[in-house]
């Protein structure tokens, strides 16, 4: 359903005319919004009984939700047994629509798509190491959600 950041070669079908290209500092990405980002942070417990910090910016109006977000763990993930239980995290009692294992810049990851709570939920997940990066777009609309999210989802890139 979405497009993959794996085909950034390709041009983007979708306009991002107007947006602001933003880079969270030490994340090592970029990526395009549509306007003025709220920037946040959030300790979360780890399995293992350790903290991480959650370092999300994001973008949200009344039908839409652009986010993007990078925390560092205190040990090397399990890539794939990672990106699965991320999946299955945001997905929840929700429908997985489709999903594709992905790499960008050499960082393994994952893109998936799913209805949840009446909402399209585009998902792009890498990691390096002990970092995991999150691109998380929802819309009420679907037509709205194809066109912006892909766009949204697409320009996310890797800077370092």
């Amino acid at each position: 359903m979405f497009l993959s950041s794996s085909v950034h070669a390709a041009a983007n079908p979708f306009s991002t005319s107007g947006w602001q290209r933003i880079e969270m500092p030490a994340s090592g990405f970029s990526i395009m919004m549509p306007g003025t980002q709220r920037e946040s942070t959030k300790v979360e417990s780890t399995e293992g009984g350790g903290q991480t910090t959650l370092h999300i910016s994001c973008f949200e109006n009344s039908a839409e939700s652009y986010c993007v977000a990078y925390n560092d763990y205190p040990f090397a993930l399990d890539v794939k047994a990672s990106l699965k239980g991320v999946r299955d995290h945001k997905v929840g009692k929700g429908t997985l629509i489709a999903e594709s294992d992905i790499t960008m810049s050499g960082h393994p990851g994952k893109v998936f798509s799913a209805m949840v709570d009446g909402r399209l939920m585009g998902v792009e997940l890498f990691i390096s190491g002990a970092r995991l990066y999150q691109v998380i777009y929802t819309s009420s609309s679907t037509l709205t959600g194809l066109t912006h999210g892909t766009a949204f989802i697409k320009s996310f890139q890797f800077t370092r």
